[in-house]
């Protein structure tokens, strides 16, 4: 088969596929157009998941004819004219291939006008052919519309998601957008519904609440550190606002939204033992520095980007996250170094007399045993059986190491024949069976009951009880949230 070389049509397809994966990358290329052109107020419109309809409109610098015209060619850019530009890139958009992408793959139009300019044009194109350039009468700024995306490509189209799931991608875009950018006006409809709108905001904790939510906010603290020519600020998370995904976390590198494994890497060993595997905090990260020390032309989608010296950056971030949380826990112990101390020297035949504090002295000597007399009061109940292998107090020594406890599960015939032999605290019910004694939470249970009962109603015609409360709680819901 002889090599020739394909159609513009061709071409431009393949390149959308690099840049256009879904309807929430066409958005992002537009946002950072309209951010680039030095936009204070952009509206996003999408319908049915951004499948049918996407709109931005921005009250940016606009483009005269002749500029608007190069833009819609493949590597027709205003933002670098030389190859050391690509060392140096400081606009989000840089390679010209965002707006003919687009283009080839839906039905697109652009409507530009520069201030000074007497009228702006309207550029119609449908699949990659340029169908009419007209001038038209319109604000200064720029309204691109792209409908019926992927039409001419129906293998890409269905591999799209549900309309909820395709929206739910857009407003997260929106969002990480408005975060980087708080003196830009954001609003997002969706099927002609507010999903967000987002004033200009005065400083990064403002905007923080109004896309997090007040409760989240109030539970981040402030990030801040430098290091030579880096600098780290933004918010995180106490440990003890947690996630199980990383959707909470929001990483900027010189105002550009990215997904770096280095940064996230570098957050994660910040709070090293705080957060157990599969726990992920909220955190919004700007990382500065100068702009020949990264590279953003590594991805078509510039979501990744590489550093010339990634190390300095780990530990910079590092660092800023450490001691943001050191200073909430002047101590430096967490529940999970505490627990994991104790696994390690825990063991049976061996038991260390505790010390206590006693007059501002350390006392040397164990704390007394309660006395006999005091205990907890249980209903009369026959004696159980002695077991076989009780434990006991023995010489010092490493004794045998505990078990791991979550490696010995129980069958659930164990627990039909159990006997109630008391409670304790009001919290737990002591039990006994053939297999030893089992301690129950109560209030767990309670709960575990419940659980099953509403799934089990699940389905069913008579619906689950409700009742209406005396004063509303109001709980914060972000857009996919809003959605199950």
């Amino acid at each position: 088969m002889k090599i020739k070389i394909l159609p513009e049509i061709i071409s431009n397809k393949i390149a959308a596929g690099e840049v256009v994966e879904r309807p929430s990358s066409v958005v992002k290329e537009l946002v950072e157009n309209a951010l680039d052109a030095g936009s204070t107020q952009i509206l996003i419109e999408v319908e049915k998941g951004g499948k049918s309809l996407i709109r931005v409109s921005d009250n940016g610098t606009g483009m005269w004819r002749d500029d608007a015209l190069l833009s819609i060619e493949r590597y027709a850019t205003s933002k670098i004219s030389k190859d050391e530009d690509l060392f140096s890139i400081s606009t989000f958009g840089f390679r010209g291939e965002a707006l003919p992408s687009i283009a080839s793959v839906s039905r697109f139009s652009l409507v530009t006008k520069e201030k000074t300019a007497e009228a702006g044009i309207e550029i119609k194109i449908d699949g990659g052919r340029v169908l009419s350039a007209t001038d038209k009468g319109s604000p200064s700024g720029t309204m691109i519309t792209v409908k019926d995306l992927f039409f001419n490509t129906p293998a890409r189209r269905k591999f799209l998601k549900s309309t909820d799931t395709e929206a739910g991608h857009i407003a997260d875009i929106v969002a990480s957008m408005a975060l980087g950018h708080t003196g830009v006006q954001f609003r997002l409809l969706h099927n002609g519904k507010t999903v967000y709108n987002l004033l200009s905001a005065p400083d990064s904790a403002r905007r923080a609440e109004d896309v997090l939510g007040k409760d989240t906010r109030s539970s981040l603290y402030r990030l801040g550190f430098s290091s030579g020519d880096i600098s780290v600020s933004g918010w995180i998370s106490s440990p003890m606002i947690k996630r199980s995904t990383t959707r909470g976390i929001y990483t900027y590198v010189n105002g550009r939204f990215v997904r770096d494994k280095v940064v996230q890497h570098a957050l994660f060993e910040g709070y090293k033992t705080r957060l157990i595997k599969g726990e992920f905090p909220v955190a919004v990260i700007f990382i500065k520095l100068p702009y020949d020390s990264v590279d953003v032309n590594v991805h078509p989608s510039k979501r990744e980007v590489r550093f010339s010296d990634q190390n300095k950056v780990h530990e910079a971030v590092k660092a800023a996250v450490k001691n943001a949380l050191d200073l909430l826990d002047p101590f430096k112990k967490s529940a999970a170094d505490f627990i994991q101390k104790e696994r390690n020297s825990q063991s049976f035949g061996v038991s260390e007399p505790p010390t206590f504090y006693e007059s501002g002295r350390i006392s040397s000597q164990p704390h007394p045993d309660p006395s006999p007399s005091k205990g907890w009061d249980f209903p009369a109940f026959d004696k159980p059986p002695v077991l076989s292998h009780p434990l006991a107090r023995g010489d010092q020594g490493e004794g045998e190491k505990l078990p791991n406890v979550q490696a010995d599960l129980w069958e659930k015939k164990q627990f039909k024949d159990l006997r109630i032999l008391g409670q304790l605290h009001g919290t737990y019910i002591i039990c006994e069976s053939g297999g030893g004694i089992f301690l129950i939470d109560q209030h767990a249970a309670h709960e575990r009951i419940l659980y099953e009962e509403l799934k089990n109603r699940r389905g069913r015609t008579e619906g689950h009880p409700s009742q209406k409360l005396l004063i509303p709680e109001v709980i914060e819901f972000g857009y996919r949230e809003a959605g199950i």
